[in-house]
């Protein structure tokens, strides 16, 4: 922030500080900042209009960010200009005076409205966090919260609006600033129930959230896969399962939750439906992307059928239709095996069953990844 304000106040009125040692300072810092809000999300979580909610703040960042490519309008036409008539359009001079004094008013107004919006992240959280552990526990799923710790972090963004993990003793949930204001698949009090439910699966010690049984699964059935975009592959396959128990709990205590998520899985399919090309034919790498996208279908229509969620235009059949098509014949029976799987869960599996499920399902992924299927 101290980047943008600083960088824009003396940069953008003054251009001439570019040939000396403050503009090459100021500079900098001005892009950094603002590509650092672009990396981190933050400009596209303030622009997405159809996910947020309304409130004072991102008007005003919505306002300011509007603003700024105005002001930056003059100099773009500036250089395309000169590029082409090899001289400057008639009162270049007035336009990019006027187009810094815009970029300047819309970074500051971008600046407040992000840093109004980030004031009141701790007190959202705080808020839906208390909330969501009510609603568990009027569905019969109290847990010790002296040992949960809440956190905001938005290195997540890619991940989900959510990520929870066990921390010695305690327990430790992170969300994503796109989820605190978010209305997509139940927004943030949705999110926060799913995480504690995590939690509640790993304080109640449920087969599903034994850390030793998805290790033991590893060893035997994926220990040669050690590249880092495989065991990140793995990874993400391994939490399929566990995740059908903590939606279970999630259902269970906040019952409109169902339509969020099934809302949100119909536009998933519809974005996947739209995709030119749905899979890709490299092998290696590739290969296992393509599988972990069968995974990932199957995990969302499965979930769809376990809960009876309606696909009134048959998105869903029709997208997993297209996707298989464009595989070898053995996706589609592996395809069956792992809806099979997610479908068959159930809350009283033992731990020595779900072991078992869980090592013949990470051994089905890998030959479909590595073409041993199809042999």
């Amino acid at each position: 922030m101290a980047s943008l304000l600083v960088g824009t106040t003396v940069f953008l009125p003054q251009l001439g500080f570019l040939e000396s040692w403050p503009g090459y300072v100021l500079t900098p810092l001005y892009f950094g900042g603002f590509f650092y809000l672009v990396w981190q999300g933050e400009l596209l979580r303030a622009w997405n209009k159809e996910q947020q909610a309304q409130r004072p703040a991102r008007t005003l960042a919505l306002r300011g960010l509007s603003m700024m490519w105005t002001g930056y309008l003059p100099f773009l036409i500036d250089i395309l200009y000169a590029a082409i008539f090899k001289t400057a359009y008639p009162y270049a001079y007035l336009a990019r005076s006027i187009g810094g004094l815009l970029a300047l008013a819309g970074t500051i107004s971008l600046g407040t409205g992000l840093v109004l919006d980030w004031r009141q992240f701790p007190n959202e959280v705080d808020r839906s966090a208390l909330q969501a552990l009510t609603k568990m526990k009027e569905a019969g799923f109290e847990l010790d919260e002296s040992r949960l710790w809440v956190g905001i972090d938005s290195a997540i963004g890619q991940l989900g609006y959510g990520q929870s993990y066990p921390a010695g003793d305690d327990y430790v949930i992170l969300v994503s600033p796109a989820s605190i204001y978010s209305r997509y698949a139940g927004g943030l009090d949705q999110t926060l129930v799913h995480e504690i439910s995590h939690v509640y699966l790993w304080q109640k010690k449920h087969p599903s959230h034994l850390g030793e049984t998805s290790k033991e699964a590893i060893r035997r059935s994926a220990k040669d896969y050690r590249k880092k975009w495989q065991v990140d592959i793995i990874s993400s396959v391994m939490n399929y399962p566990s995740e059908v128990f903590a939606e279970d709990l999630t259902f269970k205590s906040l019952p409109e939750a169902k339509n969020d998520w099934g809302n949100a899985a119909l536009q998933y399919f519809q974005r996947v439906s739209r995709s030119r090309r749905i899979a890709s034919t490299y092998r290696g790498r590739g290969s296992w992307r393509n599988d972990w996208l069968v995974l990932r279908n199957c995990y969302y229509s499965a979930l769809m059928e376990r809960y009876q969620m309606p696909d009134p235009t048959e998105i869903v059949k029709k997208t997993n239709a297209r996707l298989l098509s464009s595989l070898p014949s053995v996706a589609s029976t592996v395809f069956d095996y792992f809806h099979q799987v997610f479908l068959g869960l159930n809350d009283d599996i033992t731990a020595e069953d779900y072991g078992k499920t869980l090592e013949d399902y990470l051994s089905k992924f890998i030959k479909l990844a590595e073409g041993k299927d199809s042999e």
